[in-house]
């Protein structure tokens, strides 16, 4: 077995160990995935780019990139009809919030969240809050989440709520008719 590989990339969940932790490549395995770096300008441009789909015309088109090249990211349209990109990771979780704003076509930034996630499930709920719910953190050791926070757009601030009752990354989220957010699927570290 060789080192952990620093420059592992994927745009997929990550691979995990039976202890929870994430699954690396060998040593040589980076060496020769490095030699090629073929896989680099690729990544990088499915970081930054965004399209709009215009359902009426069946089309889609480019509009201005994110102000921060990542991946494992979450979004979700706030009340004001902003678009929230949020958390991610570039070499570690982030706790990155930027606004785009479909009328202007501009990008903004949000106040942080409370602790950086990616991989995790953002969703606006009935009480025009938006939610991150459990993911990954990576900073420091590999950590899946259940911890949630939720944004008020009115305040600019986030604020903790209680946790998932299991940590859990790579989940969907959705409101029912009830006005219950649910949180669907993902990995725990079972």
């Amino acid at each position: 077995k060789g080192k952990i590989c620093s420059r592992m990339t994927s745009l997929r969940s990550p691979r995990l160990n039976k202890d929870g932790s994430p699954r690396f490549r060998s040593t040589s395995q980076c060496q020769a995935r490095e030699a090629s770096r073929w896989w680099v300008p690729l990544l990088i441009a499915i970081q930054v780019m965004l399209c709009a789909h215009t359902s009426a015309q069946g089309t889609w088109s480019a509009v201005p990139s994110m102000p921060t090249a990542r991946e494992w990211l979450s979004a979700a349209t706030g009340p004001d009809g902003r678009i929230y990109a949020l958390g991610g990771v570039v070499a570690a979780s982030l706790a990155t919030a930027e606004v785009y704003n479909p009328s202007s076509g501009t990008w903004s930034t949000a106040a942080p969240m409370q602790m950086p996630r990616s991989d995790f499930a953002a969703v606006t709920g009935p009480d025009a809050l938006i939610y991150a719910i459990g993911g990954i953190n990576n900073i420091g050791s590999f950590q899946i989440l259940s911890a949630a926070e939720r944004f008020d757009t009115l305040t600019g601030l986030w604020s903790s709520i209680a946790p998932l009752p299991t940590p859990r990354f790579g989940s969907g989220a959705a409101v029912g008719s009830d006005g219950r957010i649910y949180v669907f699927g993902g990995v725990d570290n079972t």
